[in-house]
């Protein structure tokens, strides 16, 4: 469950970024990253869209976008022996080059 969450953010993460390479400016590459995000974390069984963050960062010639997820009330983390090493909040990136090439 925990690996299949961390799967599931980094894919989400990947793909909004993606979909703000038509994004002509720092905000409507924003807005595009975001709006994915909304429209498509329900795909993603094993996400809950309260728990999940979005922050994008415009640099020299990226774009990028962190989804921050909040595991700690998962059941998996209710056995906190077992999972000691893991983190229940999960945070994953990525990022494309402005203008997408």
């Amino acid at each position: 469950m925990v690996f299949g969450v961390y799967n599931s953010v980094q894919q989400l993460a990947a793909e909004s970024a993606r979909a703000s390479v038509s994004g002509l400016s720092a905000t409507e590459r924003d807005q595009l990253a975001k709006s994915y995000v909304t429209k498509n974390v329900g795909v993603y069984g094993m996400l809950d869209p309260q728990k999940l963050s979005v922050a994008t960062n415009s640099q020299g010639g990226t774009f990028q976008v962190t989804l921050t997820y909040d595991m700690s009330a998962s059941p998996a983390f209710k056995l906190y022996n077992v999972l000691a090493s893991a983190s229940p909040t999960i945070t994953r990136s990525a990022a494309v080059q402005n203008g997408g090439y």
